[in-house]
């Protein structure tokens, strides 16, 4: 039996399902206590009614409109990346060759036990270039932290198995 000439890897969408729950549920419970901060006692002082309120607002937005883009994102049926013998092409970033790929290695994202598969790119402005707005902000953020500049995660394959085929073809 020949080895397959490509890898497709689409994203574990169960795994995406809940993490979206979670957050759409992390929202209703900020934008219920946003709502309750209206009958804060009368003790407070005016200021720290309202600051509380501002803080509160912001995270519901920020939570809330996270829960929103995990819905885009669900909805987007494309696979995560593509791995074959001329290169890889990952969603948001585009095609890159494997000359162009420096290190592909599984790492922990921060400081916890999440698995994510890191790729780090040789000339990232040729990246830049044909990346989607929202990879330009993931790539700037990588280089600042010193991250892998593409990241990807919740993934139906295994890291052993995409790492086993891209040792093949990585120069």
């Amino acid at each position: 039996m020949n080895p397959p000439s490509e890898l497709i890897i689409y994203p574990d969408m169960p795994l995406m399902w809940r993490a979206l729950a979670i957050t759409l549920a992390m929202s209703l419970v900020a934008g219920a206590l946003f709502a309750t901060t209206f009958w804060f006692p009368y003790f407070l002082p005016s200021f720290m009614v309202l600051l509380i309120q501002i803080l509160l607002g912001l995270f519901t937005l920020v939570l809330f409109g996270s829960g929103i883009a995990g819905v885009f994102v669900l909805m987007d049926k494309r696979p995560l990346a593509i791995l074959n013998q001329e290169g890889i092409w990952v969603k948001y970033y585009g095609f890159i060759p494997w000359d162009q790929v420096l290190e592909m290695a599984p790492y922990t994202i921060a400081t916890t036990p999440i698995l994510a598969l890191g790729i780090r790119i040789r000339d990232v402005s040729l990246l830049s270039k044909q990346a989607m707005i929202t990879a330009k902000w993931g790539l700037l953020s990588a280089q600042f932290f010193g991250y892998p500049h593409i990241t990807l995660a919740n993934m139906t394959h295994g890291y052993e198995e995409i790492m086993l085929f891209a040792r093949k073809y990585m120069h």
